[in-house]
């Protein structure tokens, strides 16, 4: 009777984690596509069977179909993409919002800075060597 109890639990616990692991990476997949704001919440809808993941909805044209398909691909534990998107152009293209452009003009200022920064160390590194020559002895 114990073993059967054993057994029973092992089951149980063995199911539970594939159950969970499953949903993890549904629900992965739905971060990544929220997070990369390409595509709406409603848009895009994703069905996942072991490591392979389908995509179901509509998006506004090519580019985000090929923007949503790549980063769910880039997503840990995905092996196979297959999506049936249908591009419709009644759909509005994202735009960014001005907090949104705020965000992408305050990082592309603090890249830049940081290029001209090493640029500038490199310059000035290159400016302080001394060429080499020969010593006279005498």
């Amino acid at each position: 009777m114990r073993s059967l109890a054993a057994v029973t639990v092992v089951l149980a616990v063995s199911v539970s984690a594939f159950a969970t692991e499953r949903t993890s990476l549904k629900e992965t997949v739905r971060e990544e596509l929220i997070a990369g704001r390409t595509s709406r919440a409603g848009w895009v809808r994703v069905r996942t069977e072991g490591a392979t993941v389908t995509l179901l909805g509509r998006v506004p044209d090519e580019l985000t179909r090929a923007v949503v398909v790549q980063s769910v691909r880039n997503v840990p534990g995905v092996k196979v993409v297959n999506h049936d998107l249908t591009v419709d152009g009644s759909l509005p293209s994202w735009k960014p919002t001005r907090v949104e452009l705020a965000r992408l003009r305050l990082e592309n200022a603090r890249r830049s800075s940081a290029a001209t920064r090493s640029s500038a160390v490199t310059r000035r590194s290159k400016l302080s060597r001394k060429p080499l020559g020969f010593r006279r002895h005498g």
